[in-house]
Parts: C-alpha cells; structure tokens; sequence
C-alpha cells in the first residue's frame, strides 16, 4: 500500500494539519515505543521542485512529541537526502544512517504532485517482533488517514452547503413576515434587520424608489437596528449616485469586500438592499450574494404584499367612513364631536392599555360604524321622549342583532360585529342584548361604550340637551361598575386631560 493521496476537492496541508492535529494520531507513539525500542518520532515535508526534491524536518515535530533527543541528533540531514531518494517506492522503506548504522523505518502518509509527508523513525532496533508492530502500526495511520479525510470531506461538504441551507432558512422566515398582517414600515425595518442578521453585516438599509418628474431617486425606508444616520431624515439617492445608485441604475449586484447592494425587482427596478461592514473580516463572499439575492426576491413578494394590504385598508377605511358620515347625518347630536377627533380618543386609549395593531383597527372602524346598528329602528321610536312601550323596547333590544348581521356581512367588518353587537351590554350585567358581564363583554366593546355615552352626553338628543365635559366625565364615573368597565373609564379621563385633546373637545363643547 502507499501513501494516501489526498482528492482533488481536498488540500492537501488541511489533511495533513487534521492528521497530525488528531489525539489518535499523538497516541500512536505511546502504543508503539515499547514495541519497536522507543525510536526517535519525526515528521518530514517534501516539496518537489523541477530540479530537485527539497526535504525537511516538519516544524511540528518538536511541538508534537518535545523528544529532547532531538537537540543532539547530527544525522538529519543525511537521512533527508536518503529519504527523497527513496519516495518513488511508494509504501514503507528503510534507510541506514552510516555513522550509526541505525536504521530509520519510514511510512509514507499523504502526498499529491505538489507535497509529500511521511512519518520516520529513526534509531531502531532489531527487536523480536518489531517487524509486525510496524505493519500494525501502518494500518492503524491507514485507518486514521482515512477518517481525517472523511471529516475534511464532511466539513468541506457542510460548509458549500451552509449558504444554501442559511438561504432557505431565510425565504422560510420571509414566509413568515408575508403570511404576516404588516405594515410597509414595520416590513422594511423588519426585513433589514432580519438581512443583518443573516449575513452577519454591521449595518443594513432597504431603499425604496421615488418617482418624481425629473428623476428617480431612492428614499430609505427600513435600516437594521443600530444604524447611525448621517443627517436627519430617511436618506436620499439619485440614480447612478453611490454603490446603491449604481445598483439601482444597472439592476446588477455589487460585491465588494465590506460592501454588498443587489436590487430588488419585479417588473422593474422597485429599489435596493445595501449590507455594510460584514463581521467577519474576510468580508463578504459570492455565498452572501447568493443568500442576499434570495432573499431579495422574497422580499419583493412581501414588500408586494404590504403594499396591496395597505391600500385595501385604504380603501376599506374610505368606504367605512362614507358608511359612518351617511349613518351620522341621520343620527347627529345637536353638538357634534368630529369622527376624527373620536377616532384619536379611541386610537389613544388603545395605545393606553397596549392593545394589538388588528384590535386597534377594529375599534377604529367601531367608532366610525357605532350608529350602524340604529339603521333598522323608525324615527318614531329613535325621537321618542315618552317611555318606550314594551313592543317597542323589545325592538331597541334586538337592533345590535342586525346591525351586526349587517357588519358581518362585509368580510373585511367582520372583526367589528362582536363589538357592535356588545355596545349595549353593561359591565354589571343588565344590559342587552345578551345580559354579558364584565369581561365578558368584548374589550373594544367597553370602550366603545364609554365613547358612545360621553358624545350622548356632551353633544345632546333631540329631547335632550347637552352637557359639559366635567358634567359628562362625572356622569360616567358615577355609573362605573354599573354600566361601564371602571379602568376603562379612568383610561378615557387621562385621555381627554391631555391639552390637545381638551381643545378639541372644547372647540364643541365649550
């Protein structure tokens, strides 16, 4: 058998640092003294040049045994010159040293054209058995050899794959972030810092193109947390300007070693990812391109996404609000509170008691819908100042029925109609149409609910006039755990004590 040959994908010094690196192979020696009359352990590098074969003691020989015989040893040199001479024979062979006439049993370990590497022990003696402890001990490097390569073959193997697996890693995470309800700001700070994360870059950026009449340019949208911004602002790039100008204006990557742009597209150019700064110091690689360009086209499908999200919202609210003015020109108080102004009392008291971006929204659009439910109900009955009859109160119990049907009915208002359905229940339980209790009754409800008889209160009836904001905050707060949720009303009086808020109201109310 000869020496291993290391595989084309394989270095050769990596196998042969991994062999000499492995506690097996420091082993070998503490097996093998005794059997073979503790010869002197050293390791030899070979280079073949065109003229000649240039051998050498292996610096990590001293480091790996620390032999103190080796300070003494004067017959080095002339066993090398034997040794290089010798290589062509391809397994194990022995040379003389003719000073000592000792000799120095050599097995060669891994070689390819460029290197050669063997392990020599020198100063043997002929002792019974020696013959078969050095065939045993050939073997077991064999063996070694070989499981070293299959570790090199492995890492080498996990490490092309790395980008591939970090990649898909990321478009499963970008999955996510699509399936995701969010906005087109919460996308891009979250893509950018999802990207700095990946490719491990010091800074990220996601610029998004500007049209405008004379040229494009491109705004800044999402940066990964920590960026330090030069200037206040998003910042701003003209086409052709800078690595991401560039990048935009050719629709090519750009690689450099602490830099890294590829541009996003769907039917065109739409903007740029910019990565500064990668962690490692070797900078970034053709494997971070690779990972950033996957990336980028997932992010154009979410980025896609969010856009059509926001601009169905957009048009919902629209239609909500058209709903809203026609329903409240039926049903306005004598002084009315503007919607805008109510949808910031109720924005504000949800921002109050951290409620979720989807149950924001669905008491935002309550608010705008909360007269809905009064659409079925005659006049006759909503202006009526005597006691309601018993028929007639029946029907009032019944009207959050409908108007929640009728809510329901629109898929994007589906989340509204347990609210609506609810606005009537009271906290303590007496209210209609279901007799619902405390938490029970749906949060956005008992807000809505607060809302609703502060506007009654301040803004008047028909048949009833109306009264001032402190008449109407001690109003509600002598109906707390009665009517409304308590915490509720503390929240809508900090609320509407902020100056802002104050001078709106009292621009109506007085």
């Amino acid at each position: 058998m000869g020496s291993t040959e290391s595989p084309k994908s394989l270095n050769t010094q990596e196998l042969w640092e991994g062999l000499v690196n492995h506690n097996d192979f420091r082993k070998q020696r503490g097996l093998f003294t005794s059997l073979i009359g503790n010869p002197l352990w050293w390791l030899v590098t070979i280079k073949p040049s065109r003229k000649k074969k240039t051998p050498s003691l292996d610096p990590q020989t001293v480091q790996l045994w620390s032999d103190p015989r080796f300070s003494s040893w004067t017959c080095r040199s002339a066993l090398l010159n034997q040794i290089s001479k010798r290589l062509k024979s391809g397994g194990p062979f022995d040379v003389i040293c003719r000073r000592h006439s000792l000799k120095t049993h050599c097995i060669p370990l891994i070689s390819n054209r460029s290197s050669f590497h063997l392990l020599a022990l020198s100063h043997l003696e002929t002792l019974p058995g020696t013959k078969a402890a050095l065939q045993l001990l050939y073997s077991n490097l064999k063996m070694l050899i070989g499981s070293v390569m299959q570790e090199a073959e492995l890492k080498r193997l996990t490490e092309s794959l790395r980008p591939r697996m970090v990649a898909l890693s990321t478009v499963h995470t970008v999955h996510r972030l699509i399936n995701t309800t969010l906005t087109l700001e919460e996308l891009y700070h979250r893509l950018a810092h999802l990207t700095g994360q990946v490719l491990h870059a010091k800074e990220c950026s996601i610029f998004i193109v500007e049209k405008t009449r004379q040229n494009k340019k491109l705004i800044e949208r999402g940066s990964s947390p920590g960026f330090k911004k030069r200037g206040r602002g998003p910042r701003k790039i003209r086409s052709g300007n800078g690595y991401e100008g560039r990048t935009f204006s050719t629709a090519r990557h750009l690689l450099r070693k602490n830099y890294l742009c590829v541009p996003l597209i769907d039917e065109d150019v739409i903007g740029v990812i910019s990565l500064r700064g990668k962690k490692d110091p070797r900078g970034f690689d053709m494997f971070d391109k690779e990972i950033l360009m996957t990336l980028a086209e997932e992010a154009v499908v979410a980025i896609k996404n969010a856009e059509l999200y926001e601009e169905q919202k957009k048009v919902t609210l629209e239609t909500i609000q058209s709903l809203g003015a026609i329903v409240g020109a039926r049903f306005a108080p004598q002084r009315r509170i503007k919607s805008k102004t109510l949808l910031t009392i109720a924005s504000l008291m949800a921002d109050q008691m951290r409620l979720s971006a989807d149950d924001r929204q669905a008491i935002q659009h309550a608010t705008l819908l909360k007269d809905a439910s009064k659409i079925g109900l005659p006049d006759a009955i909503l202006k009526k100042q005597e006691r309601l009859t018993g028929e007639e109160y029946q029907l009032v119990r019944q009207h959050p029925v409908h108007g929640a049907r009728m809510i329901q009915s629109f898929k994007s208002l589906k989340p509204v109609a347990p609210i609506l359905l609810a606005l009537h229940e009271n906290y303590d339980g007496s209210g209609y149409p279901h007799g619902l209790k405390g938490a029970q009754i749906p949060l956005g409800a008992r807000i809505l609910a607060v809302l609703n008889a502060f506007e009654a209160l301040v803004g008047g009836r028909s048949y009833k006039r109306g009264i001032g904001i402190r008449e109407a905050l001690e109003e509600l707060r002598r109906n707390q755990g009665t009517q409304f949720d308590p915490h509720v009303v503390n929240v809508f009086q900090k609320v509407i004590e902020k100056p802002r808020i104050n001078r709106l109201l009292k621009s109506v109310c007085g």
